[in-house]
């Protein structure tokens, strides 16, 4: 038997299954709009109603947690705007909203680098919304927690376990 020397043998079934999984989960991210960040920062400063106001100060952070480029001060902006969001979605009782500043401060994390942190927050998070029944967002957690791993193939069964459990999660909660 001729055998070719191999440091690693990557099941091709597992790398097409990660490849599927990865495609059906950027599809999500294609469809995001740009925000624009004059029109959210009036519609902020204009709404009385709590939960909406912290749905506001949530996408406005997104905004700026996502900008093109790793700017300090875009996230700082992201940071200071959605710990205002923390901050009225407990005053305010607002469960859904506490739970996404949760994971969006595990984002934040994440992006400035502090992996660790935002393993921690996401862990959080995850547990947050699973105890409080919120399916779609449970299954985001599980999806950013797989973005975590890096694409070296030692990850690739972790990372599909975790994009496999939030597919499940965003099925079971009628999410598209």
């Amino acid at each position: 038997m001729n055998k070719s020397p191999c440091f690693f043998y990557v099941n091709p079934l597992k790398i097409f299954c990660f490849s599927l999984v990865l495609m059906f989960l950027s599809i999500s991210l294609k469809a995001q709009t740009k925000e624009n960040p004059a029109l959210l920062r009036k519609q902020i400063a204009a709404s009385r109603e709590n939960p909406q106001k912290v749905t506001l100060l949530q996408r406005l952070s997104s905004f700026y947690l996502n900008k093109k480029g790793e700017v300090k001060k875009d996230l700082d902006s992201a940071a200071i705007l959605n710990n205002q969001a923390m901050i009225l979605s407990l005053k305010s009782k607002d469960n859904l909203g506490r739970g996404k500043s949760m994971l969006l401060d595990a984002k934040i994390n994440k992006e400035r680098g502090n992996k660790e942190t935002a393993f921690s927050k996401i862990k959080n998070s995850i547990t947050y919304f699973e105890n409080h029944k919120m399916t779609e967002q449970t299954g985001e957690a599980y999806e950013e927690l797989s973005f975590l791993y890096d694409d070296s193939p030692k990850n690739f069964d972790a990372k599909i376990k975790l994009k496999e459990k939030a597919l499940t999660l965003y099925k079971n909660s009628g999410s598209k």
